[in-house]
């Protein structure tokens, strides 16, 4: 799958609860009067692509920035760079390897003026080697700090979610996500277009050279692997009850080493082929997400 595959939302579409779309063919976020009159603008137009202007504008806000898990901070440390080496130096970061589409997202003032908001991308899979389609990323998400506190991220995810939904269609299996700040852990347990809840499946460690930063993985899994999955378990209700509660949060859930064990000791070797489809993908993923097994 190609870069340019993920489609904005409302692209022509105008029956969408995230984006909006304008008599020009632009398309909005749908935030309330309230909170863009708190923000100070008019609107938030997103725009496919990285929007140079804009993104320079935002990542020269963060770059002094300490604390967030941002690979990029490694390349700039002790560095005095401009916005627009910047920009080159994240795309370049953004693009290598896996397909990924960014979002760039700009307020537009009562005046007329632009300003950065926002950024955000999305990778069709979690790594290049990964071999099955349908389980695209919620990747990197900047928010100048400005326009932080007002729920805005909430919106930025939902804006992907629904170009995942629309992009994949059917085939749309899960939505992975990392969280090392508590703006995108707040995310958990909420219902984001007709997938499963965000849930925590487990904890990585991104490694960012001199620092490690510990990351919460979050999870949402569509209706139809739900189901194939369940239904491809049947046989072993304490096993399928164990991973469902495992993939919708539920109370004294098994750990993803749990998990993985049970999935062992009831089914053998969890690579082999004769582990149901739906179940061989999900150990996969989750794998080449890196989750920790005892945590």
């Amino acid at each position: 799958m190609e870069s340019n595959n993920i489609t904005n939302p409302n692209r022509g579409y105008r029956g969408s609860f995230v984006t909006k779309v304008s008599d020009k063919g632009e398309v909005y976020l749908r935030l309330s009067r309230k909170v863009l009159r708190t923000m100070g603008l008019h609107a938030v137009r997103v725009v496919e692509g990285l929007e140079r202007q804009s993104a320079g504008q935002l990542l020269m806000s963060l770059s002094g920035e300490s604390g967030a898990g941002h690979t990029w901070r490694r390349f700039v440390a002790g560095k005095h760079l401009d916005a627009g080496t910047l920009v080159d130096l994240v795309e370049s970061q953004l693009l290598k390897g896996r397909p990924t589409t960014c979002f760039t997202y700009i307020g537009e003032t009562s005046s007329g003026e632009d300003v950065a908001v926002g950024f955000a991308a999305i990778s069709a899979k979690v790594s290049v080697e990964f071999p099955f389609a349908g389980y695209p990323v919620l990747a990197r998400a900047f928010i100048h700090p400005k326009f932080r506190g007002f729920g805005l991220y909430r919106h930025i995810v939902a804006h992907r979610v629904e170009a995942c939904e629309q992009t994949f269609g059917t085939e749309l299996m899960a939505i992975h996500m990392g969280a090392a700040v508590p703006a995108v852990s707040s995310v958990q347990r909420s219902r984001v277009g007709y997938l499963e809840p965000f849930v925590k499946i487990g904890c990585e460690v991104l490694d960012l050279g001199e620092q490690k930063v510990d990351v919460v993985d979050l999870l949402a899994v569509s209706p139809r692997f739900m189901a194939e999955l369940t239904d491809s378990l049947g046989d072993n209700v304490a096993l399928c009850d164990g991973i469902v509660s495992w993939l919708r949060g539920g109370t004294g859930a098994w750990s993803w080493g749990r998990v993985l064990g049970e999935i062992r000791g009831s089914l053998g070797d969890e690579d082999s082929q004769d582990i149901p489809l739906r179940l061989r993908q999900l150990v996969a993923l989750t794998k080449a997400i890196g989750v920790v097994e005892d945590r």
